[in-house]
């Protein structure tokens, strides 16, 4: 039963290792485009705003690739990690399906140990009659009488 609980837990982290990484991707893609747009502008103006340029500085063009390259290559980065943390999901959900068919118990007690030799139920039973016993009682409600008068 362990296992399967960190099973689930693994999945259920690489789901949110996806969406986490989507996220990045979206934000440093956007962060990329606002650096290649604004930074050349900003540059020129607080930089060489008072140096007298006859052409325009090499930094200023490279600045738009080199942010067009990060995006696009983090982007590229991101949907290869989610193709493979996808992959290791199925993978994994797999490994839990076919956990979950060997574990269940063939008389229905989920103890996992049916297919071993000698298995049996005698203590459970003896204890599943004492807890119905006990729940039935507990349930039983008391009935009050009610007082009728006659009318004479």
């Amino acid at each position: 039963m362990m296992q399967v609980q960190h099973l689930e837990f693994k999945i259920d982290q690489l789901r949110k290792d996806k969406m986490i990484l989507s996220l990045m991707s979206i934000n440093v893609f956007i962060l990329s485009l606002f650096l290649a747009l604004f930074l050349p502008q900003l540059l020129f103006q607080f930089v060489f705003a008072s140096q007298n340029l006859t052409a325009e500085p090499p930094v200023l063009t490279y600045i738009p690739a080199a942010g067009f390259v990060i995006g696009v290559g983090f982007f590229i980065y991101a949907v290869v990690m989610i193709l493979m943390k996808k992959m290791k999901i199925m993978q994994l959900e797999t490994e839990l399906s076919m956990m979950m068919t060997d574990d269940s118990c063939n008389c229905g007690c989920d103890c996992g140990d049916c297919s071993t030799e000698g298995h049996s139920h005698m203590g459970m039973s003896s204890m599943d009659d004492e807890m119905d016993n006990t729940m039935s009682t507990s349930k039983k409600k008391v009935v009050l009488k009610k007082k009728t008068t006659k009318k004479a």
